[in-house]
């Protein structure tokens, strides 16, 4: 049996410059696993507690170490129950989410190598999740335009993203997004817009709004032959914390700041207009009724996920599915410090019948790919790691395609030349295909009168 024989935590810097933790766990056979705490710009009020860089690598190096020595390394569990008693809060106020999933990620790690399995195949065992296979793969959700806290622009909403169908194989929906990407950036150019890009890698226009950046990327879509509303669809991260104050929603334009009710309105109108599968975060967190009443408003075939409101709490979770408030969830590691509550979480998602969403942060780095790993072996739906570019973002997105071709034992194809097949027949209901593509009207001011 093997046992934890060395933990030691270094400072490296992530995608945005920022200092970040980097532990590494030895085992006494000689193998070795490391983990690396991606950082959030937007942190929502639930979230458990961070501590900094600083002094998270000094809690690892100077408390945990000492007591973690000589641990199974195959006691996962057992770890993660160590270090949530060695903090003693229930938001990891003494040491810190950031200190704690660090050497929960690395632990878990170095087990799988010291069972010389891969990190998916490990955890779909040893947490008892299903059988793994091509049918529950993980769609990608690549972030085509930034906005919010993520840029330096005007726009509101803070992400914009492909949702290919859940029938193509991963790499072609992966395929499907570069191209459109790589469109997009030609589309901005040609309306002498920025093609700068935000911190998830998504170009990062000004003078654009929401629905203005729907179109866009509508229209790539359509040049480069897919179909919005069949074989592609858009997907959206509000963050609506970001713009909403003393009950009122700020989201600029002609709408100016309007309340609850309007802003249910407005998103009934975008999503008829655009094929829109998903909206995150659309909503304050304070007004589960809100929530409750977006989902009635904007039907089954538009997934309502919550990220700030749920914040990967089992307690919050819970709450939200129960006032059929949401319809997923979004799944963030340092949301909550260790592997293990994160299963658990995402097991109380799966029995709620949740879609399950594992997101990347902002600041992330190259060298940690742990979330591809935990969305493939957990069967999430759903996997967000930013736009198709960018180091940081593409490592996550090329270890899903290893994944893919090891499952399966397949020689790697050229993505992006796929006749999809039909439809699932227990898919959910989809947005109409978008025969023409829509003109801005909802969002229009003085700043953006000029639509695409």
């Amino acid at each position: 049996m093997p046992i934890i024989r060395d933990i030691e935590a270094q400072p490296i810097l992530d995608s945005n410059g920022n200092w970040t933790t980097f532990t590494t766990i030895h085992a006494d056979n000689g193998m070795k696993g490391f983990a690396s705490v991606p950082t959030g710009h937007s942190v929502g009020p639930f979230d458990a507690k961070l501590v900094g860089y600083q002094k998270a690598v000094e809690l690892v190096n100077t408390k945990i170490a000492p007591i973690l020595k000589g641990h199974d390394i195959f006691d996962q569990s057992g770890i993660d129950s160590a270090l949530i008693s060695l903090d003693g809060t229930n938001n990891k106020a003494v040491l810190g989410a950031d200190t704690i999933l660090s050497v929960s990620i690395a632990a878990f790690n170095t087990a799988a190598k010291c069972k010389n399995l891969e990190v998916y195949k490990y955890l779909q065992m040893y947490f008892g999740f299903p059988e793994l296979s091509l049918t529950n793969f993980p769609t990608p959700l690549p972030n085509l335009i930034n906005g919010g806290e993520h840029a330096t622009n005007t726009l509101k909403f803070q992400s914009f993203m492909l949702a290919p169908a859940s029938f193509i194989p991963y790499p072609d929906a992966l395929g499907m997004s570069v191209e459109t990407y790589h469109q997009l950036q030609s589309l901005l150019k040609q309306n002498n817009l920025s093609a700068d890009v935000g911190e998830e890698g998504g170009f990062s226009p000004q003078g654009i709004d929401p629905e203005n950046a729907c179109h866009y990327i509508i229209e790539a879509i359509t040049k480069v032959g897919h179909k919005p509303g069949q074989d592609i669809f858009l997907a959206i991260d509000v963050s609506a914390n970001a713009f909403f104050s003393n009950g009122l929603y700020n989201v600029g334009g002609v709408l100016g700041s309007i309340d609850s009710q309007a802003m249910i309105e407005t998103y009934v109108k975008l999503t008829r207009a655009y094929p829109i599968l998903y909206l995150e975060d659309p909503l304050s967190s304070s007004s589960l009724e809100a929530w409750t009443n977006l989902v009635a408003s904007v039907g089954n075939g538009v997934e309502i996920v919550g990220d700030d409101l749920t914040a990967t709490q089992g307690e919050r979770v819970k709450n939200a599915a129960s006032s059929k408030s949401i319809t997923g969830v979004n799944i963030k590691l340092n949301q909550i410090g260790t592997l293990s509550e994160t299963i658990d979480v995402i097991k109380l998602a799966k029995d709620q019948n949740l879609t399950v969403v594992i997101s990347h942060r902002s600041g992330d780095t190259a060298e940690d790919v742990f979330i591809a790993d935990l969305a493939v072996g957990c069967g999430a739906q759903y996997v967000k790691s930013g736009a198709p570019a960018r180091g940081e973002r593409t490592a996550k997105y090329n270890r899903l395609l290893d994944i893919y071709h090891e499952i399966e034992n397949l020689k790697p194809t050229i993505p992006g030349a796929i006749i999809p097949p039909t439809p699932l027949s227990t898919s959910p209901p989809k947005p109409p295909v978008v025969t023409e593509v829509p003109k801005s009207t909802l969002f229009t001011s003085e700043a953006t009168n000029s639509t695409p």
